[in-house]
Parts: structure tokens; sequence; C-alpha cells
């Protein structure tokens, strides 16, 4: 193929005839004249825009993070739950990031030991608010004798009286025995709009505030916005 403009002295005069054709043919011009060094330097910068791109969104704050332990969800509703919470928050959506995964197989499978591990990193870590899962996750981190040293939030510490009422009266509150009395730890969230949402189908699904989450304020309004 014949170069683009090759009746000139050199690059620079032919790069100087191409300010105003579109990037096609300036593209197509690198490649002729520069070959495979045009290439690894396109594909450079292209890494180190999206290396960038990716830093700024890791700095910018979570509205809520969490974690499905019971069963597989359907995440990619997690840009829309995100609006809907910045929304009753009063926050900018594009000034916040939402960070819910799921895990892949059920808590009892044979990797339980390793996704507790990894859930328990990043308790410590300041990492995660809340997490999904069935009941044997909350009895086996719930203490009844002990609930200071609990996994999970006492629900009467954190959610506002009102929401705490009507929790208790859909019946989604489930409570511990402990030697205070029943304590409410965790919530069943099957058959809730979040439950439909991310496409759960166990009908195991209960829902524990971490005690240490680092976005308070995230976790009340999606409790207050899926589960009532």
């Amino acid at each position: 193929m014949a170069k683009i403009y090759d009746d000139q002295k050199g690059p620079k005069d032919e790069w100087a005839k191409l300010k105003k054709e579109p990037l096609k043919v300036k593209l197509q011009w690198l490649f002729q004249y520069y070959g495979l060094t045009a290439a690894v330097v396109l594909i450079s910068i292209g890494i180190l825009v999206s290396i960038a791109v990716t830093i700024i969104i890791n700095r910018m704050p979570r509205v809520v993070v969490g974690e499905f332990f019971s069963e597989p969800a359907d995440v990619s509703v997690n840009e829309s739950v995100k609006e809907e919470l910045c929304a009753k928050l009063g926050y900018e959506p594009n000034k916040y990031r939402i960070d819910i995964s799921t895990m892949t197989g059920a808590f009892a499978s044979e990797d339980a030991p390793l996704q507790t591990q990894r859930l328990i990193a990043r308790v410590n870590a300041l990492d995660i608010d809340f997490v999904v899962a069935n009941e044997k996750l909350f009895k086996d981190y719930t203490d009844p004798n002990d609930p200071v040293n609990c996994l999970f939030y006492d629900l009467r510490e954190l959610l506002p009286e009102e929401t705490l009422k009507a929790l208790d009266a859909a019946g989604r509150l489930v409570y511990i025995e402990t030697n205070e009395g029943p304590i409410p730890f965790y919530i069943d969230i099957n058959g809730t709009r979040f439950y439909e949402l991310y496409k759960l189908t166990s009908g195991q699904a209960f829902f524990g505030v971490i005690f240490n989450a680092p976005d308070l304020p995230g976790v009340i309004a999606l409790i207050e916005n899926y589960f009532l």
C-alpha cells in the first residue's frame, strides 16, 4: 500500500498535512510509517489509560459493599441499585461506586473454609458491610452468650426504631436467644424486592450487617429501600 503523502520530505512534513484528517487516516499513516512500533505504542497507551481509570474508580467512595455466600446472584443490577441508594441518600451517583459480589457455590461446599477465611480477612480490613447467606453462617458466628463479640450487628443498635418495628411487623427479623433476651441479628429477605432483583432462588437467604461495616448509611438505605 502506498504511503499517504509520501511526496513530503519526512515524517514531520507528512504528519503536518494530516492535522485536519480524521483519526482513521492518522492511524493508517502511523502504522504505514512506523509499523510495529506504532502498534506497541498504541497498545501501551491503552493499557496506561485502563490502569488510570481503574485507579480513579477504586478511589471513589463506595455507597455499600456486600457479598452473597448462600448462592450465585445476578450482580448485573448493581448499577441500578447504586442509583436508587444514591437518590435516597442524596449522593451524586457519578461520585460513588458499589461493590456487591457473589461467591461461586454454596456456603456448605468443600470450599467453605476458604470462603470463611476470605470473609474474615475482608472484615478485618474493613472491606465489607453485609453478607447474604444461609442460616448456618449466622449461627456459627453469632455467640448467644457473647453478643458483643459477634460478627454481626445487633440490629437494635443499628436501625432507626421505625425501620426496626416495620421489619418486626413483617416477620423479617430473626432473633437469637442470649443472656440479655432475644436479639435480632439478621434479616429474612426471602420474597423481598432485593431477593427478586438479584434473582436468588434457594429460599434460604438471610442478610446480616458486619459489626464494623464502613458504610452504614448505605446499608440502612438498602434495608429500608429493598426489604420493606
